[in-house]
């Protein structure tokens, strides 16, 4: 197809020539995923005994790169796209054929998402999610931007139809009045931005992946070099705990300088050139350095939105925002759907879009009770506590005893968890405030609510007390321990207002 020609899409058309390539690239880099150790060790033991390898192996790799080639081929040529007057059709298979049919009504979001590979050929990969579907059902593999573009547009136009046809029978949410679409991003992130992102995000995470990935590289070396490298650690330590201390000393340091690097570079491929745009009847996302990620989010889709800020954040002055939509892929939602830094102007601007103002004033708040900081200390405190003081007194002696400072700390900690739960209510919404390190504020409207539970311990019964339970479409939140009576009047009042409410949840 020519540039800027207009695409019948009632005729069978297949991907771009370039999908050869992005299949191929996809077959080499699964089969590379799943056998690089076998690989690693053919390679480590050539080199070790002296041998170029068993011949018999490179006959493998050579036969397994032709049927990867001839796969390709085949999946590209028994590729077809096309829609009728109802639905968007895709007929694929390499051996066993497949048609995959798809109603208008049913297409929830149309994304693009461009890797390396496809950022190296200029196509694009659409992917189109349905109601539904536990994942993506549908995924173009290639295809050149302007026909992406083309295909995106007809399936919009066809799907803003239906909607204006259901509106017609069944009231929405109040609409915007002004148009929306802004020429500039509202959020563009610049290096400096992603630089502070960076430092503010969770270390401990990536260092926990770090010693998680370690250990199991560890274990794989140990079968290649046939070394048993951890009892080698143990003799080493029996030998002289002291020089061990000396060594943690030093290793720990270079541990957080390897994870704050790691942290960082994570952030700047993830998060590259974001950019959000307010548009139409939804927000626009784009980012990603590796893998460039362009995602629509429609507004009637949004369940709930997150902001969020740490310590380090508010030094920045600094908010993470996430925005939880219903869909049929909630991990990637999450991930997609998220705005790793912006502040609170252009915050403001997104909350106003996504839901009319006066629905975040007037709130009547409440706290839990202080009860729940007992819990939570006999929990993660004096047992834990007990416990590893006991086995150190039995290890070391009286120095085995320090792991009690364990349960005044937490104790502290409690208390802060405590304080900070806030839960605010008004006609329109609920507002939840909790956290720690992170301070967290959720906002839900009351018509998305989906069900309503208490829960109750055994504890929670003898004390009157209760834990409310909200499930919304894009997942569940908790209120912990509320007395009983107001758990109970919050239940009922949001039930009765989900259901004498007459707006669409989604």
């Amino acid at each position: 197809m020519r540039k800027n020609e207009p695409l019948d899409l009632h005729i069978p058309h297949r991907q771009s020539p370039l999908a050869i390539l992005v299949i191929l690239y996809e077959f080499i880099r699964r089969i590379l995923s799943a056998f690089w150790p076998i690989v690693l060790i053919y390679v480590v033991r050539g080199r070790t005994s002296g041998q170029s390898g068993d011949p018999v192996y490179l006959y493998i790799g050579i036969g397994i790169s032709l049927i990867s080639v001839i796969g390709s081929l085949i999946s590209y040529f028994r590729y077809y796209y096309y829609v009728t007057d109802t639905d968007l059709i895709i007929e694929k298979g390499l051996i066993e054929r497949k048609k995959i049919t798809v109603p208008f009504d049913r297409i929830q979001t149309i994304n693009t998402e461009q890797k390396i590979i496809h950022q190296l050929f200029g196509v694009v990969k659409l992917e189109i999610d349905t109601a539904g579907s536990k994942k993506k059902e549908i995924a173009i593999d290639a295809l050149e931007q302007g026909v992406a573009e083309q295909i995106k547009s007809f399936l919009l136009l066809k799907k803003k139809y239906l909607q204006e046809e259901s509106s017609k029978r069944k009231p929405t949410a109040p609409a915007k009045s002004q148009d929306l679409h802004q020429v500039e991003p509202l959020i563009r992130l610049s290096i400096t931005d992603l630089v502070k992102i960076g430092v503010s995000q969770n270390h401990i995470q990536t260092a926990l992946l770090i010693i998680g990935f370690g250990i199991g590289f560890l274990d794989d070396i140990q079968e290649i070099i046939n070394f048993d490298l951890y009892t080698w650690i143990q003799g080493q330590i029996g030998q002289a705990s002291a020089s061990y201390a000396i060594f943690l000393l030093m290793v720990l340091p270079f541990l957080l300088l390897i994870t704050f690097i790691i942290t960082l570079i994570r952030t700047v491929i993830r998060f590259y050139h974001q950019k959000v745009w307010i548009a139409g009847d939804g927000i626009q996302l784009e980012s990603g350095l590796l893998t460039r990620h362009q995602s629509f989010i429609h507004r009637q889709k949004i369940q709930r939105i997150q902001w969020s800020q740490n310590p380090i954040k508010r030094i920045f002055k600094l908010f993470e925002l996430r925005i939880y939509q219903a869909s049929s892929q909630q991990e990637h939602a999450k991930k997609t759907n998220q705005i790793p830094g912006c502040y609170r102007e252009a915050l403001e601007a997104l909350r106003d879009t996504t839901f009319p103002r006066k629905w975040f004033e007037s709130m009547d708040y409440v706290r839990v009770s202080t009860q729940y900081r007992g819990r939570l200390w006999l929990y993660f405190g004096i047992l834990p506590g007990i416990l590893l003081g006991f086995l150190g007194y039995l290890q070391d002696g009286l120095p085995g005893l320090w792991f009690l400072v364990w349960i005044p700390l937490v104790w502290w900690w409690a208390g802060i968890v405590v304080r900070r739960w806030h839960i605010g209510l008004n006609d329109y919404a609920l507002y939840l405030k909790h956290g720690f390190w992170e301070v967290k504020e959720d906002f839900i409207p009351v018509y998305k609510i989906q069900a309503v539970r208490l829960k109750q311990s055994p504890y929670q019964r003898s004390h009157q007390l209760a834990t409310v339970s909200i499930s919304t479409a894009s997942g569940s939140l908790e209120i912990p321990y509320l007395p009983l009576d107001l758990a109970q009047r919050m239940m009922n009042y949001l039930l009765f207002r989900v259901e004498s409410s007459h707006l669409a949840w989604m």
